[in-house]
This record gives structure tokens, sequence and C-alpha cells, in this order.
């Protein structure tokens, strides 16, 4: 079955969002969201994944790393109001951690990993659950034709150039290693045992390898990456990112001990 996007989410409230027949047992997709201080922009997300994804069987799990904003007490009210939301609330320890608690506690057979402030738009999510039955795993590339990256100049291109050089290096056979906006069974994400403690998105690395080490189908498909619409960066620091996923790449491509 084709799913398609059938309306907007502007000028939408949450309370719009219906939770007809919803069952935790029933669920077939659960959707991954780690969020630290992202309180201005949480609502309008969960608003704007609840109205895409409506009359599919999904769930919402929030991992909350101990923000100072009040992101999770906005989400523990939105729990009272859709059981199809779930928060995790923990001390903080990086996206790709918290990504990995959420798939743990995840009833989906399909599980999604996006980041939590729209740089990751919910509007691609419908194509991604389109593929997810023919692939291990659907992952959203910034590098391909019809892709887009929104973000300042030196954001955009020190992302182009990394990237290529994790193509040269790495030869996983994906385009895009540092996004980890992607779709993958959970059966066979549960396959890869990761063995660096990743912060960023420096995982995506050793998502690939692990990938690739387990002979995992992949299909990358094309989006639009918008830098931050509200709120702080979390990655500021272009040297100091830029040193973190050269250093990675260099242990993946040439130290790597991991096994399957």
């Amino acid at each position: 079955m084709m799913y398609t996007l059938i309306t907007q989410t502007d000028n939408l409230t949450f309370d719009d969002i219906g939770n007809i027949n919803y069952t935790k047992k029933d669920v077939d997709i659960s959707i991954i969201l780690p969020t630290f201080n992202e309180a201005e922009l949480i609502k309008k997300l969960i608003t704007s994944i609840s109205l895409i994804m409506e009359g599919l069987n999904f769930e919402i799990v929030v991992v909350d790393d101990d923000s100072s904003d009040g992101t999770s007490l906005i989400v523990e009210e939105l729990t009272k109001t859709s059981p199809r939301i779930t928060i995790l609330n923990r001390k903080k320890r990086g996206v790709f951690s918290a990504q990995q608690d959420g798939i743990k506690i995840a009833a989906g057979k399909y599980v999604v990993l996006m980041d939590a402030d729209f740089s990751h738009p919910p509007k691609n999510l419908l194509e991604m659950i389109n593929h997810i039955t023919e692939y291990d795993i659907v992952s959203c590339s910034r590098f391909l034709k019809n892709s887009r990256i929104i973000a300042p100049f030196s954001r955009k291109y020190s992302t182009i150039i990394l990237n290529i050089v994790l193509r040269k290096m790495l030869n996983f056979g994906v385009t895009d290693y540092t996004s980890i906006f992607l779709a993958a069974k959970k059966d066979s994400w549960n396959k890869l045992t990761f063995h660096y403690d990743s912060v960023w998105g420096e995982a995506g690395m050793e998502i690939f390898k692990q990938a690739r080490l387990h002979n995992l189908s992949i299909k990358e498909i094309p989006f639009t990456y918008n830098f931050r619409e509200e709120g702080d960066s979390k990655s500021d620091n272009l040297f100091k990112y830029a040193y973190i996923y050269l250093k990675r790449a260099i242990d993946v491509r040439f130290f790597y001990k991991g096994k399957k």
C-alpha cells in the first residue's frame, strides 16, 4: 500500500489530531525523537508528525536528555491527550544514545530516527514508510538529485565537503553518512552491534559499517535539509565536529574492531 501526504500542518493545533482505535499492540511504526531543549518546537513537530501519519498505526517516542527549558513537561502534557506519545526522561548522554534507548522501548515493527528541530522534515516520513517493507534501511540523503541543503554558507559547504571525504574514505554505498534521518526494520536494526560511544551524526558511519557487515539492504531517498527552524543549534563549532567525524572515519575505515 502506498501512502500519500494529504494535507498541511499550518494553523493546526495538537487537539486537531485524533487517536481513533489506537492500541499499543497494534503499532507498526515507532518514530523516535531525541530532545534537548526543544521547548520552542516540540509540540509543533509532534502535531505535524501526527497529522501526516494520521490513519496509520504509529507511536511517537520522545527521549529527553534532561532539558532545562521545560521540553519534557510539554511532552508529558501531550501524553495526557494522546496515548500515541511516550516520553523517556534520562540524563544527557547524546543524540545517538537517546535514539538507541528509544528503540529499546519502541513497540513498532519499523523505527524512524529523526531530529526534533525540523531539520528533518516530517513530510518525508510517508516516502520512507512506503519503501521500508522492501529494504532493511531507508535513509534520507542530502546529496541525491532533488536533495537540497538550506543552511548558512559555511554550514552548507562544510557538510558537502565532509561527506565527499567520507564517501571516498568509507565507500559503503551511501551518499550521506552524517544526517541519520532514516527508517529501519526493527528486527534488522537489532542485528547491529555498536561499539563506539557516539554523540552526534558520527554514529552514521558505524550504522552503515554494521549494515554492510550484516548485508542489510539500504535505499537512499532525497530530502531537503533545513538548518534549525528556531532555537539554538547543538553543533555550532564546525572545526570540533569536523575533527570528531574525520577521526571516527579513520577508526571505522582502518581500525574497526566491531564484529557482527
